[in-house]
């Protein structure tokens, strides 16, 4: 039976709509919450794959933040024994530093619902393939990242270029928040509100179109994930 370590950064951001397909293939979850628990396997073991969740902490805090440096050799080792590996936001931002690139803060940050237009190359990626060329993706980051050596640009949005790539055949990098749905939405509403208030965005307005966005997202998310699965 394949199992999945998953790392969390923050207690509202887990794997929300990405359950349901991983309870209905069996799959096992070992969730290592980072934020609390900080230390950092430096391989799999016996882990089919990776999954790097997102968080408020930005991938150069190393200072800061212990785990960021041990996360990045994981998946660094994780590559070399060509374990399949997911990164959502933060994830995805340390998966591009793993693989060298420079991450750095963005002109402004982007949050919110906004659209998500595939590449050439995204429209022809195996786990892409078939889903709209363009969509509604919830985005709450604010760092951008160069596109890392040896990968292949999969989608943007209009403030940022590279909002998803993949790297060889097994490892994916998603910039907006794949996983989410109601309840993760409500969450990190709720625990980064004062990071809203900055921002001059109201928690409720990114609830008030939840609903209707999620159920046209939710096929296509499931899609996705379900292809990445099938590579574990």
């Amino acid at each position: 039976m394949s199992s999945l370590l998953v790392i969390q950064h923050a207690a509202s951001e887990t794997i929300g709509a990405f359950s349901t397909v991983l309870a209905n293939r069996g799959i096992q979850v070992s969730c290592l919450e980072a934020y609390k628990k900080p230390e950092i396997p430096t391989g799999l073991g016996s882990h089919s794959g990776l999954i790097l969740m997102g968080g408020p902490m930005s991938v150069y805090d190393e200072d800061i933040y212990s785990f960021l440096g041990p996360e990045r050799r994981l998946i660094q080792n994780c590559l070399r024994e060509n374990k399949p590996v997911l990164g959502i936001c933060l994830g995805c931002q340390l998966i591009a530093s793993a693989l060298g690139a420079r991450v750095v803060p963005g002109a402004a940050k982007e949050i919110g619902w906004k659209r998500v237009t595939l590449t050439e190359e995204g429209k022809q990626d195996p786990l892409l393939r078939g889903i709209p060329a363009v969509f509604p993706g919830f985005h709450w980051h604010g760092d951008i990242f160069d596109l890392p050596r040896e990968t292949t640009r999969l989608a943007s949005s209009e403030m940022t270029e590279c909002q998803a790539f993949r790297y060889r055949t097994n490892v994916y990098g998603f910039l907006f928040h794949l996983e989410v749905n109601e309840e993760t939405i409500t969450a990190m509403s709720g625990n980064f509100a004062s990071e809203l208030s900055v921002e001059g965005i109201e928690g409720a307005s990114l609830l008030a179109t939840a609903k209707e966005v999620l159920a046209r997202l939710g096929p296509i998310n499931q899609e996705v994930f379900e292809r990445w699965v099938a590579l574990l």
